[in-house]
């Protein structure tokens, strides 16, 4: 097989894709949807693999439109204009969206630029090929004649040369069979086509429309059939004992060396006796055998000494390969032996696994810079390996053997091959790594260590301690430790404690291997063993409870309440997750055990009951007011995505709809939350389509594939539509701005697809549109907000929407046209508040609580359809308070329709400054209602003389109004006496508040005199309460936090009290960094200052931080901190970080102060805070390196010192980073 097998599953249409790569050291937010991608059932993973080898024959065999044809021809008459004219309707007349100049008037851009975009973006490019076109491809024309054509012919040149003359979109065309010479060279190589005929045209449109002719049958089952008898070696009869080709178990695959170029390099630059070591299916015998194909060495594949030196003497090899020299070390002494006897110069190059390596190597007699050990391949590297053994796809079946494989490429091209011969199933369910295991390791370790492996299998990824497992097998400790060693050389058991566990705990992996060994040990064998006892002793219930779920995934028969009993105990969520994914009977169960689980457990949930998830989703959802894009987990957001995630013309795209709106119906009639209900309406009519996947290697690429649905679905959605009409008509107050906005996407189909939609599309969602706008008009019964955007998208669509518009609703919230131009700003505003001013007139002389319905009922409208601005209400109430007697009654009238709270503020004001009875009680009842709580704090904030009783009220909940005290101190508009009442409040963020505020009052940057002791106590304070109270109910305020610290940068000596008192407090947040007023206040000290600071400063408090931003790179500083003894806990700390600018100089002082070259180098490397970087960490320590590399280098004798022992650490670090980094692209993030 010359290349990789295409991918089962393929995708065509309309959708556009966006990939990005996500930082190595960023954190993730995945939803549980996307979580649980990754816990996927095998037998889920058989569905996918079904569904996708079934969609090939539609993906690969069934007709697809390209997105775009265009055509490149030359103008030799206006006959042959005339026939590129007529292929181009024919093919345009059976789909083929084709772009042609003659349908071109003048394009804007240009004709060069248009014919650059064109031939760059189409999937095909027709060349018509002539006499004449050949001749002005060539440049063969008469200067000035045919500049389109080499222009076009530059265009494809450059692009045949940039895909390496890899080409599937340039297609040359001819109108006869003798016009076949006149195809262009660069050409010539491709197929091309006759359009002589029906014939010809057909297998053209074949091409264009991916309709193969003739389908290639399903690849069966390998065939087993008996070898030949044949002569071997040099004489008959005899095997051969070299040979260029491995004798080898395991499935040998000639593909290219993926991920060992290095290694590669090494043996052939490294001279003598050579070991390789590697685990089982690492790659060894490949690596080996492309270098024996190249003549570099042979393979030792006979044990008979005679015959291997006659062939050393007929051959004279330069290397002999002994592979797996583990199980053949006296072979390999024999061989050194016959070197020696004969006076052979062949080197020998040995492969171990790691557990025998040693033994190997003293046998060759080898040193350290001989041996090379394999590292485990990445897992995109693992991705192409399985690519380049001829599987293409699909993704998830690739992501599985990259899982199993753990980074061995051998292994991975012998799962990858399974599947190629049908074998998904054992790759799915752990059957083929279970054999591999097997015939590799039970003649080396012996017939228990199945046992031994299934054992340390039940504790999952925490593992089990050998005692253990010794007791539970009824073995000796020492001999499980040896079996043990022997499985940990193949790399099946791994050390999964950490430094800060007593107990050494070891554990099998991968988990497919893992779940197929516990399924056939505890489970199925008939000789089964009792698992109970290790389950009892596992470190992590969990664990094993995701274990025994997942050996009943591939097939063990755990009893159904065992398994309940136990994820019950262990209440693991993820172990849930898993048993979910076993089939609809267990789906079910959860649901009907834990309910509360359904968010989390969305996706196994909706895969298999999705019926039954629906509604517990939409109860989840109620009171829910969190929008769906910044929060995946929000349970409406969880059925946004399964509803989207569909191919563009699936059948799911209907049938779950339908499932959805079938809910919501039920919903309804049981009474249930309306708003919730209008959304997921607005879900069922969705015209879209959205789906996410990630590379099956690393995963760190996503892709995301979006746009419209297809034209066909589309207009299957047309009696959803008729049924979500007859629910809105049944909802009492339906939330209108989700049903708009999905309107609004039918409307503009280009808000879905960021460029050309397919014309049926387009024509589908329009006429669609048309018809959702002319029913809303009718179920939207009179509702002005609704019929206002109703007019914006009709006016788009050209359509007659004749409703009645209400010009008092025009008058308070007016089109925002013409207020975006600055020109015409004034003029429109004077005009608009002419006529709020006759409205009001108008409504002044009116019943006020019948104007209060009015407004209260003008506003939810505007409010319904998210209409703020322009808005007038507001100043229609100035106007009508100002004209009131009695504000009082038109106050009771608004509050009791919750109306906007601004709009009541006038009422109040005027009732206030009247003194009308009523009034102090209404405010009162204000500040208790925490959404009016500010229309009356505002008032008493700014009244020259408020009732005692109201304003102590108002100061009790100013601590939630913040930004008001703030914009009244500001405005200067708080009396002095009610501002040092603010200054001396309890809470210190409403002090702090009001002290930024008077300092930002114009004249910005002053305090009043009079002010001054309670302006400075209030900043204080907000120092040392706010800052200290991580973990009490006063909050810091990182507003406040800003403006504090531009008053400390200008304020040295309240920047030294700022600093005195916070250390009084000891603030406990110093143990990670420095608040933004801390840092400030610091960099405000001049010299004197920061000296007095360091005379006071605590040894024993989380000051390192400060120590270190307060000395800086100031060595007189230094010097004074080195010398008092008493803060010599502290005296390394200005030493911490990067050994550049002046730390050399830091580091001479230390040494005079006593320190050694141990102590100082460390000191560096010591991290202060939070240490944060983008890219890999080994990238970090590279820079360190270089730095001390260059200490080495320095002229004083000290510091070379210093910078040597700065190196080795640096070195060691880069070292565990780089190893810590190859783990991760090798296991996953």
């Amino acid at each position: 097989m010359n290349g990789p097998r295409p991918a089962l599953c393929s995708y065509h249409g309309t959708q556009r894709r966006a990939t990005w790569r996500v930082l190595e050291r960023g954190v993730s937010k995945r939803s549980p949807w996307q979580r649980s991608q990754s816990t996927l059932n095998p037998r889920v993973l058989l569905e996918r693999v079904q569904a996708a080898t079934e969609a090939i024959f539609v993906t690969t065999f069934g007709p697809r439109a390209p997105r775009e044809v265009f055509i490149s021809y030359s103008h030799d008459s206006p006959e042959h204009a005339n026939r590129v004219l007529e292929l181009a309707s024919q093919l345009r007349e059976n789909g083929i969206p084709i772009t042609l100049d003659q349908w071109e008037e003048s394009p804007p851009e240009g004709w060069p630029r248009w014919m650059e975009i064109h031939v760059a973006d189409a999937d095909f490019v027709l060349v018509i090929c002539t006499e004449r076109y050949n001749r002005r491809f060539n440049g063969e024309e008469e200067p000035g004649l045919g500049l389109g054509v080499r222009w076009e012919a530059n265009l494809i040149r450059q692009h045949l040369y940039n895909c390496g003359s890899i080409n599937d979109r340039f297609v040359p065309v001819v109108f006869a069979p003798d016009s076949k010479g006149h195809i262009p060279i660069p050409l010539q190589g491709y197929t091309h086509y006759v359009l002589d005929t029906k014939t010809g045209y057909d297998r053209l449109y074949r091409r264009l429309t991916s309709q193969l002719e003739s389908i290639r049958p399903p690849l069966g089952r390998l065939q087993a059939l008996p070898p030949r008898e044949r002569v071997h070696g040099f004489f008959p009869g005899v095997q051969p004992a070299l040979s260029s080709v491995p004798l080898t178990t395991r499935t040998f695959s000639q593909t290219e060396l993926i991920g060992r170029e290095d290694q590669q390099r090494w043996l052939r630059d490294t001279h003598g006796d050579r070991l390789v070591i590697g685990h089982p299916g690492s790659g060894k015998t490949h690596l080996l055998a492309s270098l024996a194909r190249q003549g570099w060495g042979l393979f030792v594949v006979g044990d008979n000494l005679d015959q291997i030196a006659l062939e050393l003497e007929m051959q004279a090899p330069e290397v002999l390969i002994v592979d797996d020299t583990h199980f053949k070390v006296d072979l390999l002494r024999q061989l050194l032996h016959l070197r020696q006897v004969t006076s052979s110069t062949f080197a020998i190059v040995a492969t171990s696994w790691p557990g025998g390596a040693h033994e190997v190597a003293n046998a060759l007699v080898l040193p350290c810079s001989h041996t090379l050990e394999l590292p485990l391949l990445t897992r995109d590297q693992i991705v192409q390996v399985i690519k380049a053994a001829g599987l293409g796809g699909p993704d998830p079946l690739i992501s599985e053997i990259v899982n199993q494989a753990e980074g061995r490429p051998g292994l991975a091209v012998t799962l990858a091959q399974l599947c190629l011969q049908d074998g998904v199933k054992d790759v799915a369910l752990g059957d083929a790594i279970s054999r591999s295991v097997r015939s590799d390791f039970e003649k080396l370790v012996g017939p228990r260590s199945i046992e031994l492996l299934a054992a340390f299998g039940i504790g999952g990824n925490a593992g089990m301690q050998l005692d253990v497992v010794a007791e539970a097998l009824g073995l000796a400790v020492a001999d499980v430790r040896g079996k043990a060693a022997g499985l940990a050389a193949g790399g099946l058991i791994v050390e999964s404690s950490h430094q800060w566990m007593s107990e050494v705990r070891l554990a099998v992996r991968p988990a497919a291997l893992r779940h197929a060994l516990v399924r056939d040990v505890f489970f199925n064998s008939p000789a089964r063993l009792s698992y109970r006892q290790l389950a009892e002793s596992a470190p992590h219930l969990s664990d094993v409870a995701l274990t025994l779920v997942g050996a009943c995934a591939v097939g063990a028969n755990v009893g159904r309440d065992e398994i309940i009993a136990l994820l019950e105990h262990a209440q693991s969520i993820q172990a849930w997750t898993a048993f979910a994914w076993l089939g609809s009977a267990e789906a079910s169960q959860v649901l009907h055990l834990h309910p509360e689980l359904a968010v989390e457990l969305a996706r196994p949930l909706f895969h298999y009951v999705p019926n039954k998830t629906i509604p517990f989703l939409l109860g989840a959802a109620v009171g829910d007011k969190r929008e769906l894009g910044p929060h995946p987990e929000h349970p409406l957001r969880l059925l946004r995505d399964w509803i989207e995630d569909t191919e563009p013309d699936s059948a799911d795209a209907i049938s779950r709809r339908g499932m959805v709106l079938a809910a919501i119906s039920e919903w309804i009639s049981a009474g249930n939350d309306e708003d919730v209900a209008s959304h997921a309406l607005s879900m069922v009519v969705a015209p879209k389509f959205e789906r996410h996947s990630t590379d099956p290697g690393m995963g760190t690429t996503m892709t995301i594939r979006w746009g419209p649905l297809s034209a066909d679905r589309l207009r299957e959605l047309d009696p959803l539509w008729c049924r979500v009409v007859a629910k809105l008509k049944s909802l009492h107050r339906p939330s209108w701005r989700y049903i708009l906005s999905v309107v609004t996407d039918w409307a503009y189909p280009r808000r879905l697809l960021d460029r050309d939609v397919p014309a049926d599309i387009v024509e589908a969602m329009r006429l669609t549109a048309s018809r959702m706008i002319a029913d809303l008009c009718v179920v939207s019964k009179g509702h002005q907000g609704v019929l206002r955007r109703l007019r914006s998208v009709a006016n788009a669509l050209d359509m007659d929407v004749s409703t009645a518009v209400d010009s008092c609703f025009d008058t308070l919230y007016p089109s925002s046209r013409g207020f975006e131009d600055p020109s015409a700003y004034h003029l429109i505003l004077k005009s608009q508040l002419t006529a709020v001013d006759m409205l009001a007139a108008d409504w002044a002389a009116r019943d006020p609580i019948e104007i209060a319905k009015l407004i209260a009922k003008y506003e939810r409208e505007a409010g319904d359809v998210g209409v703020s601005w322009p808005r007038y209400t507001p100043d229609l109430c100035v106007r009508l308070a100002a004209a009131s007697q009695s504000p009082i009654v038109w106050l009771h009238a608004l509050r009791d329709l919750s109306a906007s709270a601004d709009t009541m503020a006038p009422f109040l004001r005027k009732a206030m400054t009247s003194d009308e009875p009523g009034w102090e009680d209404l405010a009162n009842s204000f500040l208790e209602r925490p959404e009016l709580s500010h229309v009356a704090a505002s008032l008493l904030l700014t009244a020259a003389e408020p009732p005692a009783i109201l304003m102590s009220s108002a100061l009790a909940v100013v601590p939630n109004l913040l930004g008001l005290i703030e914009l009244h101190c500001v405005r200067n508009e708080v009396p002095e006496h009610t501002l040092v009442r603010l200054l001396r409040h309890e809470d210190p963020a409403v002090a702090g508040m009001a002290a930024v505020g008077e300092w930002l009052a114009v004249p910005m940057g002053t305090v009043r005199p009079s002010l001054q002791p309670d302006w400075h106590s209030a900043i204080i304070r907000y120092g040392t309460k706010s800052q200290q109270a991580i973990n009490s109910p006063i909050q810091r305020s990182e507003h406040i936090d800003y403006w504090v610290a531009e008053i400390l940068k200008h304020d040295a000596d309240l920047a030294l009290d700022w600093l005195r008192s916070r250390l009084a407090s000891q603030p406990r947040d110093w143990h990670w960094k420095l608040a933004e007023p801390d840092a400030a206040a610091v960099d405000a000290l001049d010299f004197d200052r920061r000296i007095d600071l360091l005379e006071i400063i605590p040894v024993d408090a989380p000051i390192e931080i400060l120590v270190q931003r307060l000395v800086g790179s100031d060595l007189r500083l230094y010097g004074a901190l080195l010398s008092q003894n008493n803060l010599r806990p502290l005296h390394l700390i200005p030493l911490s970080g990067r050994p550049v600018d002046g730390w050399v100089s830091k580091a001479s002082l230390a040494l005079e102060a006593g320190f050694s070259f141990e102590d100082i180098a460390g000191a560096a490397f010591h991290q202060l805070g939070i240490v944060t970087f983008w890219g890999d960490e080994s990238a970090v320590w590279d820079t360190w390196v270089t730095d001390l590399t260059n200490l080495c280098s320095h002229h004083d004798k000290s510091i070379r010192t210093i910078g040597e022992v700065g190196l080795a650490i640096a070195t060691r670090l880069r070292t565990q980073a780089l190893s810590y980094e190859h783990q991760k692209r090798v296991f996953g993030l």
